[in-house]
């Protein structure tokens, strides 16, 4: 490990973040079913779906069929009451300019996500 050191490398250490649980195949399986009943009744359901994560390097992006939503930068912990202001200030009205159509926003569960000032 120390010779690595001294040629200026790093050793990559993986990080597992988001572990399996047993119900995930039943819940993914619900998903699916979901989706495929959703596609059945509307064949553009997954047109309209923004997909959106924050990344490690603060800044909140979204993709969608009809392209990338820009990105927003964060320059602060983004809390619930921040999130708010940032889909209010940016992200919404760059959503209504970018989308012609109805969008399903589509979040993960991180706290901020899940706030009392978000729901």
């Amino acid at each position: 490990m120390r010779c690595v050191r001294d040629i200026g490398l790093k050793c990559y250490r993986a990080q597992f973040v988001h572990g399996l649980k047993k119900s995930d195949p039943e819940k993914r399986l619900e998903f699916a079913n979901f989706l495929f009943e959703m596609l059945g009744e509307d064949e553009d359901f997954l047109d309209r779906i923004l997909w959106t994560d924050e990344a490690k390097f603060n800044v909140l992006a979204g993709i969608w069929s009809g392209g990338i939503i820009e990105p927003f930068f964060i320059t602060e912990i983004l809390t619930g009451e921040r999130y708010k202001q940032l889909l209010e200030d940016q992200v919404v009205p760059a959503i209504m300019e970018q989308c012609p159509i109805d969008i399903i926003f589509q979040q993960d569960g991180v706290p901020c996500h899940l706030s009392f000032e978000t729901s």
